[in-house]
């Protein structure tokens, strides 16, 4: 039985909060992502400040994993149902979506976002010794033969 207000009539239910339109443009960015970080966020959305991203990741549909290189994740059905949403307002057409994953003059989107992303992902950059160039080190005494 659910609880009466006075007078017997149904106490109100409360409003859904309703993301920023900041927040819902971010959500489509990063729906084309995998994972994610505050700045990759902000930018893939071509936005100026980090507070919509902040915000965004406050929410419990985006997961946390403070130990990745992108901690923040946004579960791939989430993603899809972000991508298929037909009945949003502000939802964004096939072109929007196009636009979103590639670059724009002037603009930073998704594909300068992914750079930032991948760049990221490399620890370190090796270079490779040719065929010609000697060792640089000799092998530990272990591995010479006795």
């Amino acid at each position: 039985m659910r609880p009466r207000g006075a007078g017997g009539a149904r106490p109100p239910r409360p409003r859904p909060v309703r993301p920023h339109p900041d927040e819902r443009h971010l959500l489509r960015s990063v729906a084309l992502l995998d994972a994610f970080d505050l700045d990759l966020a902000t930018r893939a959305a071509g936005l100026t400040q980090q507070a919509p991203a902040r915000r965004l990741t406050e929410r419990p549909l985006i997961t946390e994993n403070p130990y990745a290189l992108w901690p923040y994740h946004l579960h791939r059905a989430i993603r899809s149902a972000v991508r298929d949403d037909n009945h949003s307002e502000d939802r964004w057409t096939p072109a929007d979506w196009h636009h979103a994953a590639n670059p724009r003059p002037g603009r930073p989107r998704l594909i300068e976002a992914a750079f930032v992303y991948t760049d990221d992902s490399v620890w370190e950059h090796l270079t490779l010794p040719t065929a010609s160039a000697p060792p640089t080190a000799s092998p530990p005494s272990c591995y010479l033969p006795s």
